[in-house]
């Protein structure tokens, strides 16, 4: 057993016989561990993805306007965002051709055909040119029918005979609609019927003697008919 023992220690420490001409690869160190990710500047912290600041919608005054109550007594009145004058020369304005009033009512029982008559009568005094030969020609269109005796089918006429105008740029007409739309914000969205170009082609409509009444009333009401109203002798 002692004999056998020595034999097995012997063989132990005894190295293995090199192949004659093989390779010996020497035992490689272990690698180094992967590096821990750092942060980018996409990136708050590990893991965690910056967000962007959501898109802030920004609406127009033409979205903010409500669309006017349905009533079949009143004349349908052109929404302010409608309204746009033309880029024109300015003094076109004053070459409209005269159009007579020749309204009649289409019965005895014609709510507020007095009062449209009047207001027909009156338009060339408080309008351009321009603009009056529009909102007549709108009136006497309706002449002898039912839509001669709609409330406030007058002031609908003198609104959409404001797009016929030529834009009077002048710095003055653009600060003071400015000054108006800045006050609109703080007018209900259900009683805002007011846009930059539609009070621009309002001012550029109302002669100048009346432009401070239909001012004063935009920036109080926002509203187009109750400051075509207020322009009016």
């Amino acid at each position: 057993m002692f004999l056998t023992s020595a034999i097995f220690a012997a063989c132990a420490t005894r190295s293995e016989p090199s192949t004659p001409g093989a390779i010996i690869i020497p035992p490689q160190p272990p690698s180094p561990p992967a590096p821990f990710p750092t942060a980018t500047p996409e990136r708050m912290d590990a893991g965690t993805t910056k967000e962007e600041p959501p898109a802030v919608a920004v609406a127009t005054d033409d979205e903010d306007e409500s669309p006017y109550d349905a009533d079949p007594t009143v004349a349908s009145i052109p929404l302010a965002k409608s309204i746009h004058a033309q880029s024109c020369d300015v003094a076109d304005n004053a070459k409209g051709k005269p159009v007579s009033c020749a309204l009649k009512a289409p019965g005895p029982t014609c709510e507020s055909f007095t009062d449209t008559k009047s207001e027909c009568a009156k338009l060339t005094r408080w309008v351009v040119p321009k603009a009056a030969e529009k909102a007549v020609a709108c009136l006497n269109a309706k002449s002898g029918k039912k839509d001669i005796c709609l409330f406030n089918v007058g002031v609908a006429c003198v609104i959409e005979s404001l797009s016929s105008v030529c834009l009077d740029a002048a710095p003055k007409i653009q600060t003071s609609c400015e000054r108006v739309m800045a006050k609109c914000k703080k007018v209900d969205r259900e009683a805002r019927h007011m846009t930059l170009d539609a009070c621009k082609a309002a001012m550029s409509a109302i002669v100048p003697a009346r432009q401070s009444r239909f001012l004063t009333c935009a920036a109080e009401s926002c509203s187009l008919v109750p400051c075509i109203y207020a322009a009016e002798p």
